[in-house]
């Protein structure tokens, strides 16, 4: 995932560049140290320009806009948001900053883990190839197959060859993705409430399963065998503490369900994720 995301951010950096540095003088220092990949030091050489010469629009714009993207490159995604928010005001009407910062809001949110808050981001992007590719990545992180394949397959067409050779191959992960083998946690838990232990089975945690199955029969025996010699205070409490651990068997076996599939879902993704980093390779 995480090398994914970084080949795209690439990608896009290339793509969509913006004004060259050559055109601003005051700014070639800074440039030269965000290229060098001293992005603190060259956050400090942008927000020295900003304070120095605040009047020229062009000149701030760009210089907000390598503030930001230093702050992405060195991975300080929360920073990276933060700058983006109090200056999306300011550049709404500049379209080619406009989008850019819409995406690395996006990819900021992927990196962060919510795929929900990216889609926001790269969907005011309408109708632009990269945003609406980043869409279909944060659809697949939300294991929304049907989407990220309707997503991908609307830039089979694309004018961008990079582009459409990427949709076509992620287009077939998502397909792949449909038909993944992934556990149904009602099917756990019903499993575990017939049989304590057996929807950990069903989820293939043996040992767990096993676990269960012996500290839920050892408990019941037990409660059985004190209201049997007449200790029916000691069994009653041993009763209620066995039924705890009855329905807590219940419980996790819905839940290893549901961390099962997860885990079977993100292992896939990211192996899918990885392979097709060869198409966006600057």
């Amino acid at each position: 995932m995480k090398i994914l995301i970084t080949s795209v951010l690439l990608f896009l950096a290339i793509v969509n560049k913006p004004i060259l540095a050559q055109e601003i003088p005051r700014l070639t220092y800074a440039d030269h140290l965000f290229t060098k990949g001293k992005y603190s030091k060259a956050i400090e050489e942008y927000e020295r320009h900003l304070f120095f010469y605040p009047v020229n629009r062009e000149d701030s714009l760009y210089a907000i806009s390598q503030i930001i993207k230093s702050y992405y490159m060195s991975e300080d995604y929360k920073n990276t948001l933060s700058h983006i928010e109090s200056n999306m005001v300011n550049i709404k009407d500049e379209h080619e900053y406009f989008y850019s910062l819409n995406n690395y809001a996006g990819m900021s949110y992927l990196k962060l883990g919510y795929p929900k808050s990216a889609i926001i981001y790269f969907n005011q992007n309408r109708n632009e190839p990269q945003s609406i590719l980043l869409t279909g990545i944060a659809y697949i992180h939300l294991h929304q197959w049907n989407s990220a394949l309707k997503t991908f397959d609307s830039l089979l067409g694309c004018e961008d060859k990079a582009i459409a050779g990427l949709a076509s191959k992620l287009s077939q992960v998502s397909k792949e993705g449909k038909t993944l083998k992934i556990k149904k946690p009602m099917i756990a838990g019903a499993l575990s409430l017939f049989l304590p232990g057996a929807g950990y089975v069903y989820t293939e945690h043996y040992q767990t399963a096993l676990s269960s199955l012996l500290l839920n029969s050892l408990l019941l025996g037990t409660s059985y065998e004190l209201h049997k010699n007449g200790l029916k205070f000691t069994g009653s409490s041993a009763f209620i503490l066995s039924f705890g651990w009855y329905i807590g068997n219940i419980y996790g076996s819905v839940k290893s369900a549901i961390r099962y599939n997860d885990l079977t879902q993100k292992i896939f993704i990211d192996e899918s994720l990885q392979e097709c980093t060869y198409f966006i390779k600057p």
